[in-house]
């Protein structure tokens, strides 16, 4: 990679355009660059037209050429796959969740097991997975809407912990987890 310094001492500037770097139809690549990085000497060499104005394109899936949008680049290098019965306990109005997948390990199910003593949940079963099915069965209804919140504010609390342990090597227990989610 080349720093700022690397390109300053070579002559350029941070504000340079790409026809800086071309005469002649060549490239101007320093000779150390092109030692560290030897592909830079295969790199074709664009025709630029001075009577046109710059224009940034992104080639999407099927090739085609666009006028660059971050919209545009995501839908083309994002993963896709079917959508998934239960999509809508994680994805609704009331709460956008990034971060759902935490809801399927057993740490998550020990966090449920204190959040459904706490709010007194004794006619929704205590397993997590009855709750994903109520939140999905239920709807618009103020349960499903709760359930769907309840479940996205302990995945996000579980999120949390988890990138506690894997950044910050800090490890909590359900317990702990459960008194910052009361807190």
């Amino acid at each position: 990679m080349l720093s700022n310094r690397d390109i300053t001492r070579s002559g350029f500037s941070l504000c340079d355009s790409v026809s800086n770097l071309i005469f002649d139809g060549v490239w101007r690549w320093p000779i150390d660059w092109l030692s560290r990085f030897p592909f830079m000497a295969q790199l074709h060499v664009p025709l630029l037209l001075d009577d046109m104005e710059d224009v940034i394109l992104w080639r999407d899936r099927n090739g085609v050429l666009w006028p660059f949008l971050v919209a545009c680049a995501w839908d083309t290098i994002r993963s896709r796959a079917d959508i998934v019965n239960w999509y809508n306990v994680v994805w609704f109005p009331q709460c956008v969740l990034y971060h759902a997948i935490h809801l399927w390990c057993s740490f998550s199910s020990h966090m449920w097991s204190k959040v459904h003593v706490l709010f007194e949940m004794d006619v929704i079963s205590p397993r997590l997975s009855d709750v994903i099915i109520l939140a999905i069965s239920k709807g618009k209804t103020v349960v499903g809407i709760l359930a769907r919140i309840m479940v996205a504010a302990t995945s996000y609390y579980i999120w949390l912990e988890r990138n506690e342990r894997l950044f910050k090597k800090k490890i909590l227990s359900p317990g702990q987890l459960f008194y910052l989610w009361c807190g």
